[in-house]
């Protein structure tokens, strides 16, 4: 059906409404001014909606979960369990919409409602672009003619800025670390490298050039439904870090301590990880976080775990005038431009010095 417009008459003069049958569906709009703006909205509407090919009659809960069906061989386990928890989120607040019916006002209010019940604002924005995604794919698709998570407006994530300690803190945290039977290793080398949790416990000796003092960095791990499950690095590359000389130290006694460990074993040691359990299997990263909370509060720093160690190791670097570039290949970031968002706060001392220097040679 083409679609009708009949005028009618206001208060303020004659409107006119456009009433449109499309693809099973009725879309209207009256309180036009002009004949002309009816017809030119019910021509853009006719176009717009009968590039749909098919009429998709399924529930928004539905069609996501068919959707993270679609993209999961293409995304890490990590990711995709990620997904399937916001995806989670959204189902239960209006899963139960036709993917046809569903509009920016409906998603935009479950969205707020989730905020409103205690959802942090970062969560939120995840729901968000995770529906968008989704969504964007129907439109490829041409099961839907526009992508409705575009119009939604939330509330903008506070950016926090990044904790970190000082040398003194760093130092204590180390020597309680030193303790143990064998978390000293691990945040000692977090604290020189600036490592990923997961980067560090993938670790093999072979990824270590002692010659060179180098140690390449290639893969990391996850726990994806209780199984470690081995993955590349968050950038998807490699990387090659110096280690300091105090760093070589410790590896050097630490794998002489594991030589001594694994002949007791007598051959039943498996694997050749850094950082492993008795007998060569991977460490569980939470077992790894809850024992540097644990040494952290003895050592007197509050709730410093290895994400702290590696924050203040790229603030330190930046501070001390170490070049963004390097630091942000040595950290494994994806561009130069996330090191200098996430560290702004330690550039500041950059911005000092730059001030200083056009002051003594333009200034007086």
């Amino acid at each position: 059906m083409r679609g009708s417009i009949y005028s009618y008459k206001t208060d303020s003069g004659k409107r006119w409404r456009v009433d449109l049958k499309l693809n099973g569906n009725r879309y209207q709009k009256a309180g036009f001014s002009l004949k002309r703006e009816a017809e030119d909205w019910l021509d853009e509407t006719v176009a717009r909606y009968s590039d749909i090919r098919t009429v998709d009659n399924r529930t928004l809960a539905v069609y996501l979960q068919w959707w993270l069906g679609s993209v999961e061989p293409r995304l890490s386990p990590k990711t995709v369990e990620r997904y399937r928890s916001l995806v989670a989120h959204i189902s239960k607040r209006i899963g139960d919409v036709r993917l046809s019916k569903l509009d920016a006002l409906t998603l935009e209010g479950a969205l707020t409602e989730m905020a409103r019940d205690g959802m942090g604002s970062a969560t939120v924005k995840h729901v968000r672009d995770c529906v968008r995604s989704a969504l964007g794919a129907a439109v490829r698709l041409k099961i839907l003619p526009y992508n409705v998570a575009q119009a939604v407006v939330i509330a903008k994530p506070e950016k926090k800025e990044r904790d970190a300690i000082d040398e003194v803190a760093t130092r204590a945290y180390m020597a309680a670390a030193d303790q143990t039977d064998w978390m000293g290793p691990v945040i000692r080398l977090a604290a020189a490298t600036g490592a990923r949790r997961g980067e560090l416990l993938a670790l093999f000796w072979s990824d270590v050039d002692f010659e060179t003092a180098v140690v390449t960095i290639r893969r990391s791990i996850v726990v994806v439904k209780g199984k470690i499950i081995e993955k590349s690095t968050k950038t998807k590359q490699s990387r090659n870090v110096k280690l300091p000389a105090s760093a070589v130290q410790v590896l050097l006694m630490h794998k002489e301590r594991q030589e001594h460990e694994r002949a007791l074993f007598g051959g039943k040691w498996e694997g050749d990880l850094i950082f492993c359990a008795p007998g060569g299997a991977h460490l569980r990263p939470g077992s790894v976080s809850r024992a540097c909370r644990r040494i952290a509060k003895e050592a007197g720093v509050p709730d410093a775990g290895l994400q702290v160690l590696r924050h203040s190791h790229g603030s330190r670097l930046l501070s001390a005038g170490s070049p963004l570039p390097a630091v942000s290949k040595r950290l494994g970031h994806s561009t130069v431009h996330t090191t200098a968002t996430v560290y702004a706060h330690a550039l500041t001392r950059d911005e000092d010095e730059a001030a200083a220097i056009w002051e003594r040679k333009v200034g007086q």
